[in-house]
């Protein structure tokens, strides 16, 4: 039986119309998958732009090696050999001078008594490094000084987590998986059709 001219034999309608089978499953997962996703991020812990990390050496205490298993299992992604130290937000006043705000990896809020950055930067992570060794959390009722530089919390809110770093980025591993292999069936499917008709198997 000829076919009429401009008008696709059965065998490419028919595998077309089997890819879209065999397809649309797989492109309504994706669309679920992505939707869940956006909702409700899975990816790895989003560390924001401007927080400092650490080198810890091969020679490093114990406190500083447990505060990076503690970090990694919390699902920071860093490199190996770093510790997170937090993000600087500036200077705040307090007693008549100016103090260094430090947002911890926690989402607590320390101030330094220092101006100097880097100074700063050390000093907030030997704070950190003293939690680990107490065994605890400090809190704004704890007098806290390292090196001659005191460290406080401006107010209780303030030393009690916040976590806001520990939000996931998205993951659209599986949602472009799943569409991949929807379009993938599709496509198969129509040139498995017009290399069928092109023998003239039919």
């Amino acid at each position: 039986m000829i076919e009429p001219k401009g008008k696709p034999s059965r065998p490419v309608v028919g595998f077309n119309r089997l890819g879209i089978v065999l397809g649309t499953p797989f492109l309504l997962i994706a669309a679920v998958l992505a939707f869940l996703q956006w909702q409700n991020p899975t990816g790895r812990t989003a560390i924001p732009v401007g927080a400092i990390a650490s080198p810890v050496g091969d020679d490093a205490d114990e406190a500083a090696k447990q505060l990076m298993a503690k970090q990694q299992a919390a699902g920071f992604d860093l490199p190996g050999g770093l510790i997170l130290i937090g993000i600087p937000r500036g200077m705040v006043g307090k007693d008549g001078v100016d103090w260094t705000k430090f947002e911890l990896p926690d989402g607590r809020k320390i101030v330094i008594a220092s101006t100097e950055a880097k100074k700063a930067r050390r000093i907030a992570e030997a704070f950190l490094l003293a939690e680990q060794a107490a065994g605890r959390g400090f809190g704004k009722e704890d007098q806290i000084e390292i090196d001659g530089v005191r460290v406080a919390f401006l107010n209780a809110s303030d030393s009690l987590p916040a976590a806001p770093w520990l939000g996931k980025e998205r993951d659209w591993g599986w949602p472009l998986l799943s569409l991949s292999l929807g379009v993938a069936f599709y496509i198969a499917m129509c040139a498995l059709g017009w290399v069928i008709e092109g023998f003239g198997l039919t």
